[in-house]
């Protein structure tokens, strides 16, 4: 009852405990003992299909414990009543069980599912191409392999580097070869504007607080870049009237922003003395 299976021809007493389970009901006591030895008999068969991912970065033995889930699953739902064999129906519930382990577990950057299921499709593609060109095939031979387009197929490709992504605490070879610097350390810097994001977040509530004059004085300064002078034509007033307005509303803007009192308008008098 306990024996181990490696081929087909060596099955048949594993195969009789498994159809014996199948007729045995639910709450029978023998049930358990029977669906331990079956699923003990056809473990091997569980390893060899575990083994065919060994090129991978799973480690051999996770591998072989989700086949293993696979493979109970399997033995629990057949039914040799459909006439289908135990192999043809153990076969593809356990690949099923090792292709969704690589598709929700191994994924450090999750990309859609179609992304990945064709991943495995072009890396199947891509060993056996290799094998008949005796090269590394192109991207649209590959393409013509899997029945999809090239644009596709660079698509797996640039997700493939999230699936392990490498550390950011990886050291780089230095310029005589010795490890140098992280690679966090090379990557990036301070964004100043990352800074301003607040601030920039506020600021139509902000502007809302101005005159419409005022807002267009900005707007002509600001985003059009144009002098004081060009200001003041288009506006009529003199170039130091605009220079005051844009120092008010920029005195303004930056009170709101800062959550502290407006500063109070310049009287005329002190524009006077200003000019």
């Amino acid at each position: 009852m306990t024996a181990t299976v490696d081929n087909h021809s060596g099955d048949e007493e594993a195969l009789r405990v498994l159809e014996s389970l199948a007729r045995l009901p639910a709450g029978d006591p023998d049930r358990q003992r029977r669906r331990e030895a079956a699923i003990r008999a056809f473990l091997p068969l569980a390893r060899r299909l575990a083994h065919r991912y060994a090129h991978t970065s799973e480690d051999p033995q996770d591998l072989v414990q989700v086949a293993t889930v696979g493979l109970i699953c399997a033995v629990d739902r057949y039914d040799p009543g459909h006439g289908t064999s135990f192999y043809a129906y153990a076969v593809p519930t356990i690949r099923g069980e090792l292709k969704r382990h690589f598709r929700d577990r191994c994924w450090m950057i999750q990309p859609p599912r179609s992304i990945q299921e064709l991943r495995l499709a072009v890396n199947a593609a891509r060993q056996r191409l290799v094998h008949d060109l005796g090269r590394m095939p192109t991207v649209p031979e590959l393409a013509d392999a899997v029945g999809t387009s090239a644009r596709r197929v660079r698509e797996v490709m640039a997700a493939e580097q999230g699936y392990q992504p490498v550390s950011l605490n990886v050291p780089c070879p230095g310029p005589d070869g010795a490890d140098g610097a992280e690679l966090a350390e090379l990557l990036g810097a301070p964004d100043p504007a990352m800074e301003s994001v607040p601030d920039r977040m506020s600021l139509p509530g902000a502007l809302a607080q101005l005159t419409d004059r005022d807002r267009a004085v900005l707007v002509q300064r600001f985003v059009h870049r144009r002098t004081q002078t060009q200001i003041g034509r288009s506006l009529g007033i003199s170039q130091m009237h605009v220079s005051r307005l844009i120092a008010r509303a920029l005195a303004q803007l930056r009170a709101y922003l800062e959550g502290t009192p407006p500063v109070p308008s310049v009287t005329p008098r002190t524009h006077r003395q200003a000019a």
